[in-house]
């Protein structure tokens, strides 16, 4: 079973950025999510002839990124989708392709945030290592 991630429209300001079990694709908006301040975003961007799921920095005209998931697989297609499963672990849907391990978590997840220090977190733990600090 599949879950989907979408961000919560909560009029507080600390909760704008928990994302809840929904799906994310690289065409509907949105395609990432944003910290609290703005400054880092998760999700898919345009690398190459498809997209890429990733971590960027928002705040300078290029985009730079600092942290990408399967760096060594090509661009992924319009079709793709991250979700986060009953078991709480993130998941790239490769249509008619492979299900791909993004962060295996030790527990469900009901939501998650994106930090300010660019980690994604959910509820209950901090997914894994993927976005370990450089």
């Amino acid at each position: 079973m599949f879950l989907c991630i979408f961000s919560s429209h909560s009029s507080t300001k600390s909760n704008q950025h928990h994302l809840r079990l929904c799906s994310l694709s690289p065409t509907t908006n949105p395609t990432s999510w944003l910290s609290p301040s703005g400054r880092f975003a998760f999700g898919f961007y345009p690398e190459g002839s498809g997209f890429a799921v990733g971590i960027w920095l928002t705040t300078n005209s290029n985009m730079t990124i600092v942290w990408m998931a399967h760096r060594n697989d090509p661009p992924v297609s319009i079709d793709a989708r991250l979700v986060i499963n009953n078991n709480g672990s993130l998941l790239l849907i490769l249509p008619g392709g492979p299900v791909k391990l993004i962060s295996n978590a030790s527990e469900p997840a009901s939501s998650a945030s994106m930090l300010d220090s660019w980690q994604l977190r959910s509820l209950q733990h901090q997914f894994s290592y993927f976005m370990a600090e450089f």
